[in-house]
């Protein structure tokens, strides 16, 4: 039996109306755009009324200087064992959670049930008290007071009903891509997915150095989350040279590939002494003036964005609270002459379903703008350009 032809089809009243239903795409053509294409792009997009969609990091001035979360973008971040990195990932995927959307950590390393231990310390911490949170000691040894017996009940009752953990110990990296495929074309709201960590990442194939190898992981990986349009973070190991100094970018572990193909590189590191920001800026009267502010404290995880595409680079403070062993959402507010980290409003990223809106991460504060650089200050009060 022949197949119908078009012909035989309209007879029937069978063809579409559309010439393209029912046809596949083979093969994509080059896509070449003009300068006003590309300039009434930006043009409609200054004048939308749409609102940006990302999601937030959990710290107001990450969220500043970076723009959150984009789709399509990639992060990598880099930290040495024990800083905090999967307590770090647990934090931005809780308040990308509270924020409305969906977050998933792929897991190569860490069991579920230690990653059910951070969450449940990070959202059983409902103030910097001793009755406002969970000792992480006590949660390990099972010795719990009452009054965190509750907050542990509290938190499982308000727990969302959405998937945040993939177990893929001891699977390949191929394994992970197909799977992940799946979920983010099921899951329209998730927003970001998060691997944990790269170096534990393997491929199949075996006739490669490492190098290749991690680089070939963080492609195949990537590939499949920036092709839907969702936000990766990519966790790594460092190789540190100097323990006094705060490591870069070039000291991430795996391979450089993973560092210049991301839009977004941080590093996560207790620093040794005070880091401190000198700028120059422009007084009211129009006279140059320099100010030396401290980014990071001495003893104080710091973070710094040592690469964003579209951005700004620099050193962020953040908050750890040691009984609770978890990050605390932040912003950096000016007090006088001062910079602080302090903690964010309870509620500051609940339930935004639409994504953090524009004000959340405005234009450049005052304290940020013009030219800058940054030293490390030791106790005895000597600078180190970094």
């Amino acid at each position: 039996m022949t197949a119908k032809d078009e012909n035989d089809r309209l007879k029937e009243g069978t063809l579409p109306a559309d010439p393209a239903d029912g046809t596949r795409v083979l093969a994509e053509g080059p896509r070449l755009r003009t300068a006003h294409d590309l300039l009434a792009g930006t043009m409609a997009r200054v004048y939308s009324r749409e609102e940006r969609r990302f999601s937030p990091t959990g710290h107001g001035k990450i969220d500043e200087m970076t723009g959150g979360f984009l789709p399509g973008w990639c992060w990598v971040i880099g930290a040495d064992t024990g800083v905090g990195k999967s307590s770090l990932a647990i934090a931005f995927v809780d308040t990308v959670l509270r924020s409305g959307r969906g977050a998933i950590i792929i897991s190569v390393e860490d069991p579920e049930e230690l990653y059910g231990d951070r969450l449940m310390l990070r959202r059983g911490r409902r103030g910097p008290a001793d009755s406002e949170k969970i000792n992480a000691d006590r949660l390990r040894l099972r010795n719990l007071n009452e009054t965190e017996k509750q907050l542990v009940m509290d938190v499982v009752n308000k727990a969302e009903r959405k998937p945040i953990y993939l177990d893929a110990i001891g699977r390949s990296a191929e394994w992970i891509a197909n799977a992940l495929a799946k979920m983010l074309d099921e899951l329209p709201d998730v927003d970001l997915v998060i691997l944990d960590y790269i170096g534990e990442t393997r491929s199949q194939n075996k006739n490669q150095d490492r190098r290749n190898e991690v680089s070939e992981v963080g492609k195949l990986v990537r590939g499949v989350v920036k092709s839907r349009k969702r936000c990766i973070v990519m966790l790594s190991q460092l190789t540190i040279d100097d323990p006094k100094k705060f490591p870069r970018r070039n000291q991430i572990r795996e391979s450089r590939d993973i560092v210049n193909a991301a839009e977004v590189v941080g590093l996560l590191a207790i620093a040794e002494d005070d880091i401190k920001m000198r700028r120059k800026y422009t007084d009211q009267v129009g006279n140059t003036q320099e100010r030396e502010d401290t980014v990071v404290r001495a003893g104080k995880r710091g973070f710094l964005l040592d690469k964003v595409k579209q951005g700004r680079t620099g050193f962020v403070e953040m908050i750890w609270d040691d009984d609770a062993a978890c990050f605390v959402d932040a912003e950096v507010m000016r007090n006088g002459d001062k910079l602080e980290c302090i903690e964010a409003n309870p509620g500051r990223y609940d339930h935004l379903a639409d994504g953090i809106p524009d004000r959340f991460c405005g234009p450049a504060t005052e304290d940020l703008e013009g030219e800058r650089s940054y030293v490390q200050v030791d106790e005895d009060g000597f600078a180190t350009e970094l």
